[in-house]
């Protein structure tokens, strides 16, 4: 039996009920977010360090802070398709040996992408990029962060790349209908 209207009172919505037939309506895959790097940062050689997404692209819950914990707390448990890149260089004409790029959960790694390359590759002082992406379950109190490595010949700093006009340095998520 299809419910056609719902009568005030007549319906406890604290129930459990067992439909049958289609749901219509459009679900969402929220909550979302989109956030890059609009500024260099320079980094240490040879060191994971923690990277600010600093710059909004968008965010429909308010659930990314681009602020103070740079982090993605969606705030409602599901499961989530992460995806971030970071590009960066070695300063100095140095050369990126190994680049590796990483998502943590709560504090703890969750997924990690690792490059290395060959110095004939990548010219000296030229940027590259890696990028890791992951489904991941969330809790309603979860969060989120991405960390970055690059280890150079000559054991200079590196720097993050940006581009305030395109996605290059980025992080971003999405809620999967399930």
């Amino acid at each position: 039996m299809a419910i056609d209207k719902i009568q005030s009172e007549s319906i406890n919505l604290a129930d459990n009920f067992a439909f049958t037939g289609t749901v219509t309506g459009t679900p969402a895959n929220t909550p979302a977010f989109l956030a890059i790097r609009s500024s260099a940062a320079t980094v240490s050689d040879n060191t994971w360090t923690k990277i600010q997404f600093n710059t909004e692209k968008f965010d429909t819950d308010n659930c990314y802070d681009n602020s103070t914990n740079h982090r993605f707390n969606p705030g409602v448990a599901g499961k989530y398709k992460f995806f971030a890149q970071v590009g960066g260089y070695g300063q100095s004409g140095g050369v990126a040996n190994t680049m590796a790029i990483r998502i943590g959960k709560n504090g703890t790694d969750e997924v990690e992408t690792r490059r290395t390359f060959d110095s004939t590759v990548i010219a000296e002082g030229g940027t590259t990029a890696i990028t890791v992406e992951a489904i991941l379950d969330s809790d309603t109190d979860d969060y989120f962060e991405v960390f970055w490595y690059i280890n150079t010949n000559g054991g200079v700093d590196a720097s993050v790349d940006y581009n305030a006009s395109k996605l290059y340095t980025y992080f971003g998520a999405y809620k999967i209908i399930t």
